[in-house]
């Protein structure tokens, strides 16, 4: 009994000592790492701080600026459990500020011309990448404008950036009834896109 607490004990040290000698990403590494995951960038601005390192970039293709950044996170209250790296990015929130300011002019034009609500999201993540929501009373009804306003966005989906991304309506109970789902420009029906998730 006593060995096995000695063992867990020890253990445990062994843990927290591996995590003490973990460290922030550098900036340097973080622009390498961003360029590599979404393309060439110019760094607008670096900062390096005790436990957090952030860059901010400009994005060449398309020119909107976004963020990376490394962080130590303390797993406890008093740190007793370690630390653990954790590392983040604005890309695709920055990315569909860029594409609403680009098309919701258009796209709220088309929605008007048809009597049909439209709300760009406010923020778009990779792991819930609804871009615009149509709301329409039927799906045959909202399709000439989802597909319409599908198309103003494909246009900006350059190098596949937005690959994955969703163009939804809803009806009035917020229920999804249907959508598209770049690069394709077919419309789903509410059980194509219930596939999807």
């Amino acid at each position: 009994m006593r060995t096995g607490r000695i063992i867990g004990i020890l253990a445990l040290a062994a843990a927290l000592l591996l995590t003490a000698c973990e460290q922030t990403t550098s900036p340097e590494k973080l622009v390498e790492e961003a360029k590599k995951k979404f393309g060439n960038a110019t760094v607008i601005s670096k900062s390096e701080g005790k436990g957090e390192n952030k860059v901010e970039l400009k994005d060449e293709l398309q020119g909107f600026s976004y963020w990376v950044s490394s962080k130590m996170e303390n797993l406890s209250n008093d740190s007793s459990l370690g630390v653990l790296k954790e590392k983040g990015s604005d890309f695709f929130s920055a990315l569909g500020s860029f594409i609403k300011e680009k098309t919701q002019g258009a796209v709220e034009d088309l929605c008007k011309k048809a009597n049909i609500s439209c709300e760009f999201s406010e923020v778009l993540d990779e792991k819930l990448p609804t871009l615009l929501t149509l709301k329409a009373e039927t799906l045959e009804k909202a399709e000439p404008v989802l597909k319409a306003c599908a198309e103003l966005i494909q246009k900006l989906n350059l190098k596949n950036r937005l690959d994955g991304v969703r163009i939804q309506v809803q009806n009035a109970e917020h229920k999804t009834i249907g959508g598209i789902v770049l690069p394709d420009m077919k419309v789903l029906n509410a059980d194509g896109m219930d596939a999807l998730n």
